[in-house]
């Protein structure tokens, strides 16, 4: 691998992480945000009926994070297959299977989309039916979601291990990673025991949303701006 393309990789593995940030922010803040209300399953159910436009364009825009995710997992293991090729692998890996199940999570509500605003169904089913429907493909979409962030938590875990390890990434960063590692694990694995851990935004909030946004847009950040310092790195390790 030439010194260029160790540069690029670098670079472009920030530019998907950034692009991880922007689109969800978009896609959740612009648009399903405006029309999923959890626990209203009614009301949800009449915001996709009026707003069909807003949750397809919602729904579409995290399949483009899931696409990042998958070019981020490539990056990762390029950019760390010479700290150890095998750990950085299974890094990859873990990242893969996360937006695989995460597109299966989404996959419930694009199959929402469609029985919601099929007229053969429409005229099959009363509003109740349907508004029971959404409740199941809602439950369901958040099962799948919560199932997909305990392999992105191991992979953050992963990750912040291989930062350790190597001398690429800021070790603070590394550290950091590992704390999200921990908020996302205990999240996930709270929100199938416990029905009030799963509803309280709080502990959400403290344990996933605070260390992931910190961690990995400090990542994000390094990557890009600190492309030519990780490229300097990995000629010396090469060396």
């Amino acid at each position: 691998m030439n010194q260029k393309s160790i540069k690029n990789i670098a670079l472009f593995t920030g530019i998907a992480y950034a692009l991880v940030f922007a689109i969800s922010i978009i896609g959740n803040g612009m648009f399903l945000e405006k029309v999923l209300e959890k626990g209203n399953w009614l009301l949800t159910y009449q915001n996709i009926l009026e707003y069909p436009l807003f949750f397809r364009i919602g729904i579409s825009s995290w399949f483009l994070v899931i696409i990042c995710d998958v070019i981020a997992a490539w990056g990762i293991y390029l950019l760390f297959r010479s700290t150890n090729k095998e750990l950085a692998l299974l890094t990859a890996w873990m990242r893969i299977i996360f937006a695989a199940i995460y597109a299966i999570g989404f996959l419930q509500l694009f199959e929402l989309s469609i029985l919601i605003h099929d007229n053969h169904f429409i005229d099959s089913f009363t509003q109740n039916q349907l508004v029971t429907q959404t409740m199941l493909s809602m439950k369901n979409y958040e099962s799948y979601v919560n199932l997909s962030f305990m392999f992105f938590g191991i992979h953050i875990g992963l990750l912040s291990h291989l930062i350790l390890r190597s001398k690429l990434i800021s070790k603070l960063i590394g550290y950091a990673l590992m704390i999200a590692c921990i908020g996302y694990l205990i999240n996930s694995f709270g929100s199938f025991l416990s029905k009030d851990f799963a509803n309280n935004q709080f502990f959400f909030v403290g344990l996933v949303a605070i260390p992931a946004i910190i961690s990995e847009l400090s990542l994000t950040i390094f990557l890009i701006v600190k492309h030519k310092k990780i490229n300097q790195q990995l000629e010396i390790s090469k060396a």
